[in-house]
């Protein structure tokens, strides 16, 4: 089964910690968008202005990972 988890808050509430822990424990892909918008902004590309463009990468990869594998749903939650 192909299920997506969103993880989201203020920095240092521990996002990436709890999404490597869940990454290790389950064999998940983990997409840090962090990394993507360093790497987009330090790499060769040295793009200056990002806006949604990590998000957008990162939406991609999880999608193509996504459709790799068996799917039966998927459901996104946002906080309250």
């Amino acid at each position: 089964m192909a299920v997506l988890i969103s993880l989201s808050g203020l920095p240092g509430v521990g996002k990436t910690t709890v999404a490597r822990a869940l990454s290790q424990a389950t064999g998940a892909l983990h997409l840090r968008v962090d990394s993507i918008e360093t790497s987009l902004k330090v790499g060769p590309l040295k793009v200056e202005k990002i806006d949604a463009a990590g998000y957008l990468i990162a939406i991609a990869v999880a999608q193509d990972n996504l459709r790799s594998r068996p799917r039966r749903h998927c459901r996104h939650r946002q906080p309250n």
